[in-house]
């Protein structure tokens, strides 16, 4: 092999490389409603297997109750938000594959 050869390949391994470490870099805009009817803790990142698992912590306040989901993932409308939300670890776990909005929706309790 001559040197042209080495470096096209070494150009092509690069590009490889690079487009599979930027194709997993995905985030997750949350945003509570009402404000401050919760705390979320800083976002996790881990990539697996070609997606992004995107995983915090939801303090609710007392006087305050999960309602619903709603934003960009639309496998969130209309389901039960205890599919994502551990009640008990006060976590939040979701599989992202592009950047997503997430708004929760809370009702003040009497």
């Amino acid at each position: 092999m001559n040197n042209l050869s080495l470096m096209a390949m070494l150009l092509v391994v690069l590009a490889f490389i690079f487009y599979y470490k930027k194709r997993g870099r995905y985030k997750l805009e949350v945003t509570l409603t009402p404000a401050d009817a919760a705390t979320v803790s800083d976002i996790v990142y881990t990539k697996k297997q070609g997606r992004t698992v995107a995983e915090f912590s939801l303090e609710i306040r007392e006087g305050y109750v999960l309602k619903k989901w709603a934003g960009t993932l639309p496998r969130l409308e209309g389901y039960d938000p205890s599919r994502w939300y551990d009640s008990k670890t006060k976590k939040v776990r979701l599989e992202i594959d592009k950047n997503e909005k997430l708004t929760i929706h809370f009702d003040r309790v009497a």
